[in-house]
């Protein structure tokens, strides 16, 4: 009974996931720096579908947790009757079997959903910092207070951000007096639009990089270090790669002065 009722459902949902991955675009390959963005109305949309989508493959993800939980409930109900001697060994396999086809079914699920997001997250940033929506802006200080037009801001704070993620060395518990400090001289301050994308600090939790400081110039005193600031707390990134650094400064090539 257990294994007549329960293996059809598993097999049908492992047909759909790999229906759902065939027409799966791949996870997009890492760039320093994106591109410009595309006229406001296709990015928008764009951006639109793909949130969508990846809604979808939540929803699917979580929808195959549920199924799994149930699944590994059965299984362990029917090893408990088949103790007893309630039921055969085939009807406890059966439910062994459906609970693995869960199982992998919940690892494609996290892959599509993974891959959607990777594609979706990009988009709504850049949507974020064109429209400088929730809280996403770029600007700073040079000879004077500079910021970027709307369709430079995305490619600065990206290469800000990958200042950051390519740093080798990191420092937790910085004081905000520093902070202050950098902001008090030459700089690039890139707020970033929530959700806040965790970056690896070394010998401390990840910290959500709401704000990214980068003093300038990056190659001597005061610069040569990136600080990142999540509410009270502040991290500091040193030993960043040199061509991270030549794709910021490129990017600063956007900067026009600040309207008075």
């Amino acid at each position: 009974m257990i294994r007549s009722k329960l293996l059809p459902a598993a097999a049908a949902l492992a047909v759909a996931l790999g229906a759902r991955g065939a027409d799966a675009p791949p996870a997009p390959a890492p760039r320093a720096v994106a591109p410009a963005p595309a006229p406001a109305p296709d990015l928008e949309r764009d951006a639109a579908v793909w949130a969508a989508r990846a809604a979808q493959s939540d929803a699917m993800l979580r929808q195959a947790e549920a199924q799994l939980a149930r699944a590994a409930a059965e299984r362990k109900r029917a090893d408990s009757l088949f103790e007893r001697g309630a039921i055969a060994a085939a009807d406890r396999d059966a439910t062994h079997t459906q609970e693995r086809l869960y199982r992998d079914a919940v690892t494609e699920s996290a892959r599509l959903a993974r891959a959607d997001q990777l594609k979706s997250e990009p988009l709504q940033e850049q949507v974020a910092f064109l429209r400088r929506r929730g809280g996403a802006d770029a600007t700073g200080t040079l000879a004077v207070d500079i910021v970027f037009p709307d369709a430079a801001r995305f490619r600065v704070a990206t290469a800000a951000r990958d200042l950051v993620e390519g740093a080798t060395s990191s420092t937790d518990g910085v004081p905000a007096t520093a902070w202050d400090a950098a902001r008090r001289g030459p700089h690039v301050l890139v707020r970033f639009p929530a959700p806040h994308r965790a970056v690896r600090v070394a010998d401390a939790a990840d910290i959500a990089a709401a704000e990214v400081l980068v003093p300038l110039p990056l190659t001597r005193e005061p610069g040569g270090f990136v600080l990142v600031r999540d509410v009270g707390r502040v991290v500091r990134f040193t030993k960043y790669p040199p061509d991270a650094s030549v794709l910021f400064q490129e990017a600063l090539a956007a900067a026009i002065p600040a309207a008075r």
